[in-house]
């Protein structure tokens, strides 16, 4: 089977336990001067990407496109006091 290398980083991060007591502690210290938010944001392309696939000899696979690369993004933000 031929398949492309995942992309890694080097990068290490921090362990579990830092990231959560950091989280637990800004939780705590929240307030209506320094409030907490919860936040994510995603991008959606909404044309696809063709890369390498198998297919019958003599046979070409069609990947439906739109006209324009359209993309979209999408940003949210979550109060952690009222939600």
């Amino acid at each position: 089977m031929w398949r492309r290398a995942a992309p890694t980083l080097r990068i290490r991060a921090p362990p579990k336990d830092k990231k959560m007591a950091t989280i637990h502690n800004a939780l705590d210290e929240c307030s209506t001067e320094h409030p907490v938010f919860y936040e994510d944001e995603v991008f959606i392309h909404l044309n696809p990407k063709i890369g390498a696939d198998w297919k019958l000899l003599g046979k070409q696979k069609r990947g439906v496109t739109p006209e324009q690369n359209e993309k979209y993004s999408l940003d949210v933000a979550l109060h952690s006091g009222t939600g």
